[in-house]
């Protein structure tokens, strides 16, 4: 695999490998999860970043 193509691979799996980042099991995001799943995670991941940054404001 050419350092492109693995660029590409990594950029297409991108919401996958954000889960894995930020703590979810490699196994289970890549192998059990199903898309709608993944995209939930991501959107409560998001949530979650959002609320955090609020919160870092207020201090």
């Amino acid at each position: 695999m050419t350092e492109r193509q693995k660029q590409e691979k990594v950029k297409s799996d991108w919401a996958m490998y954000r889960l894995v980042f930020a703590g979810f099991n490699y196994n289970t995001v890549f192998h059990q999860m199903t898309p709608q799943e993944i995209e939930l995670a991501n959107a409560a991941l998001d949530e979650q970043i959002r609320q955090e940054n609020k919160r870092y404001r207020k201090r």
